[in-house]
């Protein structure tokens, strides 16, 4: 069983100890899941309607076809780099989008300076970039700091597409 499968039935067999309020539940009960064995591997989960769901996972060149192109529902991609300030932004607003779409969308990051054969096969050339992917086929992308409603506007349209 993979780290990923193995967590994932860990907090199956868990459940929080209090109630908390729907509205609440996505920031106070997120966490990320780091794996030992796996530096690249860190998975961010919410609680969801008594569920834990991934909202955000770390993706790489590695796994970017197994993730991304082979993936049955839409997925979202934020590239960033550690030293970017405008990318810590779009993570904090990709960070709410994707509590509010799971399990709908599924939300990755990749770090352009430890994957760039991934940024440069898509012809990103600056950062933060999010591109939007349906069917392994890409959607959407969305360039630069922009309001949360554009990115939920981008997100909307390849979800009726």
């Amino acid at each position: 069983m993979d780290p990923l499968s193995f967590v994932m039935h860990l907090l199956s067999l868990s459940r929080p100890s209090l109630p908390v309020n729907p509205k609440v539940r996505a920031n106070s009960l997120r966490f990320v899941v780091l794996c030992p064995r796996r530096l690249d591997l860190r998975v961010i989960f919410t609680w969801c309607d008594g569920y834990y769901i991934i909202i955000s996972a770390v993706v790489t060149k590695d796994t970017w076809d197994k993730l991304i192109l082979n993936n049955n529902t839409p997925v979202l991609v934020e590239f960033y780099a550690s030293w970017c300030g405008p990318c810590r932004m779009v993570h904090r607003i990709i960070d709410e989008i994707a509590g509010a779409y799971a399990g709908r969308l599924t939300c990755f990051v990749l770090n352009t300076d430890n994957d760039l054969p991934i940024a440069e096969d898509y012809e990103i050339k600056a950062v933060p970039v999010v591109l939007l992917f349906k069917n392994g086929q890409k959607q959407e992308s969305v360039v630069g700091t922009m309001p949360k409603d554009f990115y939920i506007a981008a997100i909307e349209r390849v979800l009726k597409s």
